[in-house]
């Protein structure tokens, strides 16, 4: 059985690309735009995901409603 990925990015041309890079190199791919969809497809899937890949910080997951600050979030 091939591995299978779940790719969550909000950016739709990141988010193709990544699924077209994975699935030309044999991956089973799913692709989904933001954290509610990727925890529904974890949830709903009837074989797990061997990875999930995503980006750190979701633009819709920003306090400032999308608007990014510079700034970093994270505590370093």
């Amino acid at each position: 059985m091939q591995p299978r990925i779940l790719v969550v990015n909000d950016e739709p041309m990141v988010r193709a690309l990544i699924n077209r890079v994975l699935t030309d190199e044999g991956y089973e791919v799913v692709s989904v735009a933001d954290g509610q969809a990727a925890i529904e497809a974890v949830r709903g899937a009837e074989v797990p995901f061997d990875l999930v890949v995503t980006n750190i910080l979701q633009v819709d997951d920003l306090p400032t409603g999308g608007r990014s600050t510079g700034g970093s979030i994270l505590p370093v």
